[in-house]
């Protein structure tokens, strides 16, 4: 599971004490762009128990994958979602349960859009999952269309590899 969150910064930014996101305690992969008054857009992966121990700390704000494009392009505008994501641990614990190889990602070697491989490798490894459960074209189209956001499989799969949260979530939702 990841989410994008706005939090301080913590930390001296000597060696000893690197400056980082205040996640909550929680010993999660992340990613931070600073922001003014110490403050960060984060990207954070982690257990479902842990995303919701660093939502209900009130000092962390969720962000929408919007809000937090939008506060990338203020600073940068030639970056994306992509620039700032991590890999999520998830994707590994789901495919070793199904007797895939979390490594088999690195399969894939260039990006398809964009500059980042990750959301690529992701997705491949996400295809493969799906492909062990059975789910079939018919079925993401299906899925899709009962969004209500999606028109069919496509278009999760390409809003996937722009790096969209709520898009990643939404297939782990139904690999689970």
């Amino acid at each position: 599971m990841k989410i994008w969150i706005r939090t301080k910064i913590v930390g001296a930014g000597t060696e000893e004490d690197a400056r980082s996101p205040y996640i909550a305690n929680q010993n999660v992969p992340s990613s931070m762009m600073e922001l003014l008054n110490d403050e960060c857009l984060c990207r954070v992966a982690g257990t479902a128990v842990q995303i919701a121990t660093i939502l209900v700390d009130t000092s962390i704000t969720e962000q929408t994958d919007e809000q937090a494009e939008s506060t990338i392009h203020t600073k940068h505008p030639d970056s994306n979602l992509e620039n700032l994501d991590i890999a999520d641990p998830e994707i590994d614990t789901i495919a070793e349960s199904q007797g895939l190889d979390p490594h088999s990602r690195a399969d894939i070697q260039t990006a398809s859009r964009g500059n980042q491989l990750l959301q690529d490798q992701e997705n491949y490894l996400l295809a493969m999952i799906s492909a062990k459960k059975g789910k079939s074209k018919k079925f993401w189209d299906d899925e899709a269309g009962k969004s209500g956001k999606y028109l069919n499989g496509i278009d999760i799969e390409n809003a996937i590899l722009d790096g969209k949260g709520a898009a990643h979530e939404f297939m782990l939702s139904r690999l689970r």
